[in-house]
């Protein structure tokens, strides 16, 4: 073989064979023969020279060619991607020489969207497995395209990086994963995953990236985008003691789009506390199907970093923890065709037995109840959890039927409040929320929490919960009453009740046992109420424009 020839037949073999090239063409230089065959079923009875050359893998040019050499002492088996046997010697192998990371059109994968890829695709991931994490990192590149798979691809990766460009990674059978990924310390980035057709809520094995084993550990998949199935990434639930360890693992820059379960479903393996660790960053969830029978993120015992969330659509929940302690910050809900035929439940965050700190939230959209019954709307349900609350705003949205709107609610909970509760971007006043001060729930402010009910009149204030500030309404067109913080608690209960004269001026009337141990002051814009037994401990907020 020439060495122009050989330049022609280095284009066929598509980019990456610069280096492969180069060695060939000093071997010409040298007199040396270098053979061609078309692909590689040639290399079967390819004379065994020292460097033979495929033109493509199936058919010449199609990116799966390479240079390959013969290796007269290796007897290893033949992976149909590196290692290729003859059948002129029954030893020795022809070996790839390797230029690039290692990719899966070399192991005859078409991706074209029509071809079955599945087996080409878990031979390529299955040749950079390793079974401990004392290798060096492994680099797969998949060549932009559509690989249509049927069946899941099972792979162990430990320090493995597979990069996507964009490929397409379609699942042709139904109630099926894609990818079940095993080991630690591996990467995903730049893939889109479908499935052939939307999968429903009965097809539960429908997981785009299905974490088992030690699969969880220092994991990060990254700028992906996940359609059509019933969950995104899970832990796959084989057994609660088989399920991952999630560790240093982050799901950076994805998208989720039409998914009847759980975009991201986190059930890690328990172990020590503080060993298990989950960023969700840069995370949009976009649902327009019917309502997702589960929430769109949910996470067991972890600790959470959640930032830049945006979630579109409806589920009954958006975000579920459970034993979770850390932070979601700059979230945006917008809720899209949610009605409800019948009384249901609704919350933003449920949190049992967590901690967390909660900051800039946005919640729009609408919700429609058909029900004869009263449906509730909750922006964070917890259980046993201790919540921090800065920032949460509530943008026009609409409640179409009967709701019974909390802000703040559930059971054995302290809330600790740094900024005003939901507040309306177009209006200054609340838009109906208020907190559930009952089930032991208690309430501290660094600012005082600001209510509005236009449909109730009055107001009760359950001060053995120690509820500190739970109520404003707007008394003219500038004034508003500020509820201070009451010190030690009696027990008493008083209600604040709001009257309209016929000359549009607000009146405060007190009732309840402890009604001689309050007193209101008026301090020019405001009203303020004070609790008698501990008149230091009152704040104030500027009320009116």
């Amino acid at each position: 073989m020439r060495r122009r020839e050989l330049i022609a037949g280095s284009l066929l073999m598509g980019a990456g064979t610069a280096t492969k090239v180069a060695a060939a063409s000093e071997r010409v230089s040298r007199g040396e023969e270098i053979k061609t065959v078309p692909d590689v079923s040639g290399l079967k009875l390819a004379p065994l020279s020292e460097a033979t050359v495929c033109l493509g893998y199936h058919t010449a040019g199609d990116g799966g060619g390479g240079i390959f050499t013969w290796s007269p002492d290796s007897n290893s088996e033949p992976d149909f991607g590196l290692i290729f046997a003859s059948e002129l010697s029954s030893t020795g192998r022809w070996l790839r020489i390797l230029d690039g990371e290692l990719n899966p059109r070399w192991f005859g994968a078409y991706a074209d969207g029509l071809h079955n890829d599945t087996e080409a695709v878990a031979r390529c991931l299955g040749r950079c497995s390793q079974t401990t994490l004392a290798g060096i990192w492994t680099a797969v590149e998949f060549p932009s395209g559509t690989y249509l798979l049927d069946g899941a691809v099972s792979a162990t990766l430990n320090r493995v990086r597979v990069v996507g460009n964009f490929a397409v990674l379609k699942q042709a059978k139904a109630n099926c994963p894609i990818l079940e990924i095993e080991g630690a310390e591996w990467t995903i980035s730049g893939f889109r995953f479908e499935w052939s057709e939307l999968q429903g809520s009965n097809n539960t094995k429908s997981i785009a990236i299905a974490i088992g084993g030690g699969g969880g550990w220092g994991f990060r998949i990254e700028s992906c985008h996940f359609n059509g199935g019933y969950r995104g990434v899970s832990s796959y639930l084989s057994g609660f003691f088989n399920n991952p360890l999630i560790w240093a693992a982050s799901i950076v820059d994805c998208r989720f789009r039409n998914f009847t379960g759980a975009a991201i479903f986190i059930q890690p393996r328990k172990t020590n506390a503080g060993q298990l660790s989950l960023t969700l960053q840069d995370i949009g969830i976009y649902h327009y199907r019917a309502p997702a029978v589960e929430p769109h993120i949910r996470i067991w015992d972890c600790e959470v970093f959640l930032s830049q969330l945006d979630i579109e659509g409806f589920s009954f929940e958006d975000i579920s923890l459970e034993q979770c302690y850390g932070s979601i910050l700059s979230v945006h809900i917008e809720h899209k065709k949610a009605l409800l035929p019948e009384a249901k439940e609704v919350c933003v965050l449920r949190a049992s037995r967590c901690s967390l700190f909660c900051q800039g939230w946005t919640i729009q959209g609408s919700l429609t109840s058909s029900g004869s019954d009263q449906s509730s709307f909750r922006i964070i349900n917890a259980y046993e959890s201790d919540i921090i609350v800065a920032h949460i705003i509530d943008k026009s949205f609409g409640f179409v039927g009967a709701w019974d709107r909390i802000s703040l609610g559930g059971k054995n909970s302290s809330y600790n409040l740094l900024s005003p509760l939901p507040l309306r971007t177009n209006q200054k006043n609340m838009s109906g929320y208020r907190v559930e001060a009952t089930f032991e729930n208690n309430f501290h402010d660094a600012a005082p929490t600001l209510l509005l009910d236009p449909a109730d009149d009055e107001f009760e204030v359950p001060r053995a919960s120690k509820v500190h500030v739970v109520f404003s309404k707007e008394l003219t067109r500038n004034k508003r009453l500020v509820l201070p913080r009451p010190g030690s608690c009696s027990g008493a209960t008083c209600k604040i009740v709001r009257t309209e004269t016929s000359n549009g001026l607000g009146m405060i009337v007190i009732r309840g046992s402890g009604r001689d141990e309050w007193k209101i002051e008026s301090a020019g814009s405001w009203l303020e109420l004070i609790w008698l037994h501990d008149a230091r401990a009152w704040l104030r907020v500027a009320g009116g424009s």
